[in-house]
């Protein structure tokens, strides 16, 4: 199983502290603006009253205006330090094995994902192993909005290791090789660093390798929102903008068969099945009554390609979580391959 223990935590909820901390930060400064500006109002009247008697008292807020501030800053400095807190929080966030041991607990309100996904008949047609698995986010902000499992062919692993291998190595100036280091501890190096483990990806998209998307919604969504998301996250890849033609013509295939309507309830299956040809099957599993269903199939092979490339590396992949645990796995291949 390439999700180890060592590698699976504990999902815990998380309230949006964040959210608050920052309110909180704002109404002071704006409760410190307020005091200010009665103070002043009643530092003129009472100026305007001495002035007659030639009396000029000292204005009172100058002092209250530099607490003001230094709460200020002291509210915003603690809201910024708790939302690194929070960011930092969210990166270790930990997994455990349901009651079964074959499955990853990622939220309590949706059914554990598989450490493996048998072929089934009308359904997929090749049984697919986790490499990894993480929570969307669409922000800052802890507002959790989708599950995502990345699985690749149980029969295809050795993909992995030999197209990374090959990449190293005819690629030596981007991949200089520490003799100090194990094979590894190379790759761990290198997947950790959003400049070196784009290629690395790109490349393995290249081998025909079988993939699977799973997207699970943590609230109740609309097919419209995965369209949309598809878009996305093809658009950040880092070398789309080498690819805007072909993208383009790819988005227009998107638009013309993905036109599924209606809604897509928390809990249920978004399957993306990336084939050998590149070509992407975008599939259904209602879990209310366990029924599959296919959409639709994306015959341009850049859409997959990129989408599942942006998963799977790049600095801004849509689950961090899901593209350390998939980084994770790929070490894993490498030091099982020396091991055996």
């Amino acid at each position: 199983m390439l999700t180890r223990q060592s590698l699976l935590r504990v999902v815990t909820k998380q309230q949006h502290y964040q959210q608050n901390a920052l309110l909180l930060g704002i109404s002071r400064a704006y409760s410190q603006k307020v005091s200010l500006f009665h103070s002043n109002k009643r530092w003129i009247s009472m100026y305007n009253a001495k002035e007659a008697h030639g009396n000029v008292l000292p204005n009172p807020s100058l002092n209250t205006k530099k607490q003001g501030i230094s709460l200020s800053v002291a509210a915003f400095l603690a809201a910024g330090c708790f939302v690194g807190w929070l960011v930092e929080r969210r990166r270790n966030i930990k997994y455990t094995l349901d009651a079964s041991g074959e499955g990853i607990e990622i939220d309590a309100g949706i059914s554990p994902y598989p450490t493996s996904i048998n072929a089934r008949e009308g359904m997929l047609g090749t049984t697919y192993t986790l490499l990894g698995c993480g929570v969307r986010y669409i922000s800052v902000a802890t507002f959790r909005l989708y599950a995502l499992g990345i699985y690749v062919a149980s029969n295809e692993t050795s993909k992995i290791v030999n197209s990374l291998r090959e990449t190293m190595k005819k690629n030596p100036e981007v991949y200089p090789v520490d003799a100090n280091l194990k094979e590894y501890e190379i790759v761990e190096n290198y997947l950790k660093d959003p400049s070196k483990n784009v290629l690395l990806i790109d490349n393995l998209m290249n081998t025909q390798i079988k993939l699977l998307a799973k997207l699970t919604p943590l609230r109740n969504t609309d097919f419209t929102h995965f369209r949309k998301g598809i878009v996305k996250a093809v658009n950040k890849h880092p070398e789309a903008s080498k690819h805007r033609e072909e993208i383009d013509k790819g988005f227009e295939e998107v638009d013309q068969v993905f036109t599924r309507k209606g809604t897509l309830a928390k809990d249920d299956d978004l399957y993306l099945e990336l084939k050998p040809n590149g070509s992407m099957e975008i599939s259904t599993l209602r879990r209310k009554n366990d029924s599959y269903e296919k959409i639709c199939t994306i015959q341009n092979p850049i859409i997959g390609k990129l989408m599942f490339s942006q998963y799977m590396c790049g600095p801004n992949a849509p689950s961090q979580m899901a593209k350390d645990a998939v980084a994770a796995s790929i070490v894993d291949l490498f030091k099982d391959e020396k091991a055996n």
